[in-house]
């Protein structure tokens, strides 16, 4: 179901990532707030991801101003934070908000020690530039590992199928 990241490689869809840093700019007052997130899983395409790393790596313009990143909870943090959500269907990925994944054993993360299992709220998204991902990695961000064929293309199909719904009167 997993595979590990590739620390040199490019950026890839459905990879998840600890330790990163989201930081929103207040234009009014010119504040800038930042925001751990603990883990986050990359939703970006696999050809986007590798366009633009060719484009840094031949120091171009990015194709990317943005990739998008969904942040993920420790599965036992969301059971205790999510009231009137009924476990068992969002454990077995059938509630259309939520999307489980089982924990990560750790011959499938880069840094051996495997992760819990982690919890999606397709509600809870953000972007970064490519290069700031790359960025933070190697200022304590880590890459982990990334889903596999087919389950990836099961979490886009499952984001996009929530992303594009369509609110009725």
């Amino acid at each position: 179901m997993y595979i590990k990241s590739v620390v040199d490689g490019e950026l890839r869809q459905a990879e998840i990532i600890s330790d990163l840093t989201q930081h929103e700019y207040d234009s009014s007052s010119g504040q800038v707030t930042s925001t751990e997130i603990p883990f986050g899983i990359l939703l970006a395409q696999d050809c986007d991801l590798l366009r633009d790393f060719e484009a840094m790596s031949a120091e171009k313009p990015p194709v990317l101003n943005g990739a998008l990143i969904y942040e993920l909870k420790i599965a036992t943090d969301a059971k205790a934070q999510l009231h009137g959500v009924s476990w068992q269907p969002l454990a077995q990925n059938n509630n259309e908000r939520f999307h489980f994944f089982q924990m990560v054993p750790a011959d499938s993360d880069l840094l051996g020690l495997g992760l819990p299992e982690l919890v999606l709220d397709f509600r809870r998204y953000f972007t970064l530039p490519p290069f700031e991902i790359f960025r933070q990695t190697t200022q304590g961000a880590k890459r982990r590992c990334r889903l596999n064929s087919p389950y990836r293309e099961q979490l886009q199909n499952r984001a996009g199928f929530y992303i594009q719904r369509v609110a009725l009167p």
